[in-house]
């Protein structure tokens, strides 16, 4: 996609044509970036590798995400589940991300008119997300 842009900016004389094919562009690696910092996001979780431990509020990052998400999803609908406070040791960043990437799954994923339950509770043997 971004060589048939770049391809297209080289033989294109109009302004307008350039406006598009650079804002595909950037469009276009914002997404690879993502990708590719998703990724290591993942290779790091399962390696064991986060370093960064402060107490962290996962309901804050819940509430903040659900924020977030509401202006991403279209039709559907992004609301709050259960909220227990919940405070882990990890990274707040990572946690942010990690969160953000599996609400972004499912406005992907949840058909038009669906809703996206997001919350915190505690079960035995510790925290979880639904």
């Amino acid at each position: 996609m971004i060589q048939g842009n770049l391809d297209l900016l080289k033989r294109s004389r109009s302004e307008e044509d350039r406006q598009i094919c650079l804002e595909a562009i950037e469009s276009e690696s914002k997404r690879m970036a993502k990708v590719a910092n998703d990724l290591l996001l993942l290779a790091e979780i399962e390696a064991g590798e986060i370093q960064k431990k402060e107490e962290v509020s996962l309901g804050e990052i819940v509430r903040e995400e659900i924020r977030r998400s509401q202006t991403l999803a279209g039709n559907r609908k992004v609301v709050a589940g259960r909220q227990e406070e919940v405070v882990v040791q990890g990274d707040a960043y990572k946690l942010r991300q990690l969160l953000s990437n599996l609400v972004d799954n499912a406005i992907k994923y949840t058909p038009e008119g669906g809703v996206i339950k997001v919350g915190t509770y505690r079960r035995e043997g510790g925290p979880a997300w639904r």
